[in-house]
């Protein structure tokens, strides 16, 4: 297994952890797979915008560094933005139809659920960071193919995780989330090899 398809499972066991160990209701569920989602998003454009830096020739000096990744991240969160906007919409629709807004002041009330959000949002970004810059443009239509299927998963996953009870699917729903992440891999190192 490849340290990617590691850090896929890891962050996916995310969810049955929280389920059963530590007593995650459904909004919180929800909310994590909708976090997991929007902090792929926002390390995919990191990655991107890094990537087009290094191609462009551009090596800032060492004390405009700093100046440098300030700039990545502030372009990032505006792409996050524009990029993001269906799940943004999907938040709204989730606090103001299916939750009551007191649920995000428990969610961060402990500092173990916002260890959970820091790693998660960590295990993206390092995700991002293994994927490399070296792709083709195939392998990035393929990439982006396989990005946006990630993404139809995780909204599939929100909604049967506010459908249903979260102890009886929180196992099922990480599978299946690891499995629509871990293909595609797996699919790239057999073209990779010349093998369909």
């Amino acid at each position: 297994m490849n340290s990617r398809a590691g850090l896929v499972i890891v962050r996916n066991a995310l969810l049955p952890i929280g389920a059963y160990l530590l007593g995650w209701s459904k909004p919180e569920a929800a909310f994590w797979i909708w976090f997991d989602g929007v902090s792929s998003l926002l390390a995919a454009a990191i990655a991107i915008m890094t990537i087009r830096a290094a191609k462009d020739g551009e090596e800032p000096s060492a004390p405009s560094n700093l100046s440098h990744y300030v700039m990545v991240a502030i372009a990032a969160i505006l792409v996050l933005g524009l990029i993001g906007l269906p799940y943004w919409f999907g938040l709204a629709f989730l606090l103001l139809k299916v939750f009551d807004l007191s649920f995000l002041i428990a969610l961060v009330s402990g500092p173990v659920v916002l260890f959970i959000l820091a790693g998660t949002l960590l295990s993206n970004i390092v995700e991002e960071a293994l994927r490399g810059a070296g792709l083709s443009v195939e392998e990035r239509r393929r990439q982006f193919e396989w990005d946006f299927e990630m993404h139809a998963a995780r909204a599939a996953a929100i909604i049967v995780c506010v459908a249903l009870p979260i102890e009886v699917i929180a196992v099922a729903v990480a599978a299946v989330l690891s499995y629509s992440e871990i293909r595609p891999l797996r699919r790239k190192s057999r073209l990779r090899a010349g093998s369909p």
